[in-house]
């Protein structure tokens, strides 16, 4: 979840899925090469670690998170649209000798993301998540 100014404290303390990361807006960090610099955004990150998988079965992957998130739809989709906030779901994967390389919006994930307004991205890469 995304967005410049919004109450990530109190969205901390009502959500109990726990991030893989969350910063504010303004807060400092530092870059591979020592320099200083501060957050342009709020954010509450969701990652998975990698996870191979054969044949085009993603949903072993992003299904238990879908179900997780989903039950949390409610608080997710107050802070939403209080502080108009972007949610964004990236899948990430890495091809392995494949003849044609990309992922399958199946109608799970279609479902999934349509009535909350989630944005879905795509890249190549290795990870499900970001939410």
């Amino acid at each position: 979840m995304i967005g410049e100014v919004w109450d990530i404290d109190s969205f901390l303390k009502e959500m109990p899925i726990k991030p893989t990361e969350s910063y504010k807006l303004g807060d400092e960090y530092v870059l591979s090469n020592q320099k200083l610099r501060h957050r342009i955004e709020t954010v509450w990150n969701l990652t998975i670690e990698h996870k191979t998988v054969h044949d085009h079965h993603y949903e072993e992957i992003y299904h238990p998170i879908f179900k997780a998130l989903d039950q949390q739809a409610k608080t997710i989709i107050k802070y939403k649209e209080l502080y108009n906030l972007t949610c964004l779901i990236s899948i990430r994967c890495d091809y392995h000798k494949v003849q044609t390389p990309g992922i399958r919006l199946d109608s799970s994930i279609i479902n999934f993301v349509v009535p909350y307004g989630y944005v879905v991205c795509s890249g190549k890469s290795s990870v499900i998540g970001n939410f």
